[in-house]
């Protein structure tokens, strides 16, 4: 009956240079605004079932988050929007009920799991997650270098039975303001992966 998005902390644990928020947000100190039953009663009181879209930030390093969604889901939906670099996707793939979650947007933001090489870390996430029923969405961020290797970065997802989404970026980037900072060129390229996208989550 209500649809949100929850920001529920700014604090993340990579530093994309096309991030929005500030350094100073992305290290933020980590603060806890209610025990999961009191969210809970929050939502609750409303006498509505809530749709809660769980951003950041990166949502996962959140104190007590699996906890918190486990709580949230039993009688509300979820979705969420993660890097999934956290090692409590594990529990969470084990404790939260897939029906009551919608979908998770894994983001793979890859420059930074070159830096951790931690790529491999993030399928074997996705994968466990898929294998606990939830539909999880694989996106990346569309820079300019990535619209010129999202095909490679595409093949090498598929042959891990993985596909994904070309994310269009819609903020200040290395001076330019985007979308419209796309070439002609590119939003073809874009175009062309979002198409082929469509069809590949044709089922979620």
């Amino acid at each position: 009956e209500v649809e949100a998005d929850w920001i529920l902390l700014t604090t993340c644990s990579f530093r994309c240079d096309y991030c929005f928020l500030a350094p100073a947000a992305l290290g933020g100190k980590l603060v806890v605004y209610g025990t999961p039953a009191q969210w809970v009663e929050g939502f609750d009181v409303t006498g509505k079932t809530w749709l809660l879209h769980i951003t950041g930030g990166e949502p996962t390093l959140y104190p007590g988050f699996v906890s918190l969604c486990e709580h949230l889901a039993r009688g509300h939906y979820l979705s969420i929007n993660s890097n999934l670099s956290h090692q409590c996707i594990d529990d969470f793939a084990e404790r939260v009920d897939p029906e009551r979650v919608h979908y998770i947007n894994a983001s793979v933001h890859y420059d930074e799991r070159l830096k951790k090489a931690s790529l491999g870390v993030f399928i074997d996430r996705v994968n466990r997650l898929q294998g606990h029923h939830f539909d999880v969405l694989v996106s990346l961020v569309m820079t300019p270098a990535m619209v010129t290797i999202f095909p490679e970065l595409s093949e090498y997802f598929e042959a891990r039975g993985l596909f994904l989404i070309p994310k269009v970026m819609r903020e200040t980037y290395q001076g330019n303001r985007y979308p419209a900072a796309y070439s002609a060129d590119q939003k073809a390229l874009i175009l062309e992966y979002l198409t082929k996208a469509r069809r590949d989550y044709a089922e979620v």
